[in-house]
């Protein structure tokens, strides 16, 4: 079987991971029901957007590598406590049942996109389905986001490149604090050197990051004269242009003769 496309996935879902409230397991569970669903509307399946016909069985069947169907039941039970999934088990049977995935993101042929309602969702034939920009989750997460930022005085971001993002005031201190330097282009060619080294880029404090950059561009911008810059290298601190500057290099001939500093 051929799979193709893709779907959206919160990243806030680490949160319940780190904090515990699931495992792994429930995890990788749950990302596989969320990739079993039908996500479209009216798209000529018989089955529902949202809702896949299935099992702890027939997930171990699919995932014969390290699955255990006793814990992997106990896992969609979990999820189901959580609101996470709606099952409609069948009394007395242990085959195939309706499992619909609350909260995933579906999509009609018009590329609309829908939320599904699980919660009130009564018959799994006919799921309830929200218009995403409208869903209560998602406007009280962008209400959320939106009031943190006004109570710390954020503002959006001014620079968002691939991996640095700095916000106005963040990115007026630096055009005052570096007058001599092209600050948005210096930046940019930062964000251009995360890019091509990835596991070095950083993932928070980007604002420091980006100060440690301009400063070492500084003395490049100020001429070819070392010793323009505001303050000598000290013995052992490498020149960005890959020299020494005379002032390292008198306190390194000082340090060697067994001068004090």
């Amino acid at each position: 079987m051929s799979y193709v496309g893709f779907y959206k996935r919160r990243r806030a879902i680490l949160e319940h991971l780190e904090s515990g409230r699931i495992g792994l397991l429930d995890l990788g569970v749950h990302d596989f029901l969320c990739q079993r669903a039908n996500p479209m509307v009216d798209n000529g399946s018989a089955l529902p957007p949202g809702v896949w016909f299935g099992s702890a069985r027939s997930i171990c069947a699919l995932c014969p590598r390290e699955a255990d169907e006793r814990t992997v039941r106990r896992s969609l039970q979990h999820l189901e406590e959580l609101g996470w999934v709606k099952r409609w088990l069948i009394p007395g049977k242990h085959g195939n049942y309706p499992i619909l995935v609350a909260r995933l993101m579906v999509a009609n042929s018009a590329g609309s996109e829908f939320q599904i309602n699980a919660e009130a969702t009564t018959d799994w034939k006919q799921p309830k389905l929200e218009p995403a920009a409208s869903c209560p989750r998602a406007v009280r997460r962008a209400a959320s986001i939106r009031e943190q930022r006004s109570e710390k005085g954020e503002e959006s971001f001014a620079f968002a490149g691939k991996y640095l993002r700095l916000t106005g005031p963040q990115l007026q201190a630096f055009r005052e604090g570096f007058p001599g330097l092209d600050v948005e282009a210096t930046i940019r060619k930062a964000d251009a050197w995360c890019v091509a080294n990835p596991e070095r880029a950083p993932r928070t404090r980007h604002a420091r990051f980006v100060n440690s950059w301009l400063r070492r561009e500084r003395p490049a911008a100020s001429g070819n004269n070392p010793a323009s810059s505001q303050s000598p290298l000290l013995v052992g601190d490498a020149d960005p242009r890959g020299q020494v500057s005379p002032e390292g290099e008198k306190l390194y001939e000082k340090f060697s003769q067994g001068g004090a500093p």
